[in-house]
């Protein structure tokens, strides 16, 4: 019996609710390709995205994640009407972080983390069977190179997003301090994984790069003129309008 394909075969790893935030048309988006320096207009239903993405069987992944964008989009809205961001330790708070923390993990650089991991086991346990001589020999027995098992990538892409309704990663970052950058002439760019996470301390100092590490931050921009920073106020300083310019700087 075959397993029956989801309808929805275009999965976007970034939302097309985002993209919409960046469109003064609703139907297309202004792309820059880094790698060849070359400027176009694109259809956000093609764009950011991939045939399957995340699932090809009707498990309800894709279905689970429109719902929450759903709301996260009254929550956006919210945001860009009031010019600041939620309370701290309020309901709306928490979705916040939960949609940075899961945007920051919804591409294939944390799968690919995941598909390390899980390729790092699958080798260990070939070994220590076949040290341990319970590997079948002869023609019709395994060989290691049989156990070289290759991971779906769909699955850890569904990991990867996955790790974020677990309460350890999702409350990590929910002590930081949250700040609006407004843009009056529309320079706030919506990067191809929809949201940035930083660690600038971490990248000097070669610290462990966890939610919950000293100097973590994210960056979510909500559309060309808005965007939401997370910081920790114990390494970052939010220094108002200077210049008509907010920004961060790392306390000295």
């Amino acid at each position: 019996m075959h397993e029956k394909l989801t309808q929805k075969k275009r999965q976007h790893y970034v939302p097309q609710m985002v993209q919409r935030r960046f469109s003064s048309n609703k139907k297309q988006i202004n792309v820059w390709n880094i790698r060849e320096r070359h400027f176009y207009k694109a259809s956000i239903r093609n764009q950011f995205q991939e045939k399957y993405y995340y699932e090809k069987t009707e498990e309800g992944f894709e279905e689970i994640l429109g719902q929450l964008e759903s709301k996260a989009k009254q929550l956006f809205d919210e945001i860009e009407e009031l010019g600041k961001a939620p309370e701290l330790g309020s309901k709306d708070w928490e979705s916040l972080v939960f949609w940075i923390v899961m945007q920051v993990q919804r591409t294939d650089e944390f799968a690919g983390l995941i598909n390390q991991h899980l390729q790092e086991v699958v080798r260990r346990t070939a070994h220590a069977l076949e040290a341990a001589g319970t590997i079948p020999e002869g023609p019709d027995g395994l060989s290691i190179k049989d156990l070289d098992v290759q991971i779906d990538p769909q699955f850890c892409r569904q990991q990867a997003v996955t790790l974020a309704f677990n309460s350890t990663v999702s409350q990590a970052p929910i002590d930081l301090d949250a700040a609006i950058l407004q843009s009056k002439d529309k320079k706030i760019l919506l990067p191809d994984c929809g949201a940035i996470r930083f660690n600038l301390i971490a990248e000097e100092g070669n610290m462990p790069w966890g939610w919950g590490s000293v100097g973590s931050g994210a960056l979510l921009p909500l559309s060309s003129t808005c965007a939401v920073v997370l910081y920790d106020p114990a390494t970052y300083v939010w220094a108002g309008n200077n210049g008509g310019s907010p920004f961060i700087y790392v306390r000295v």
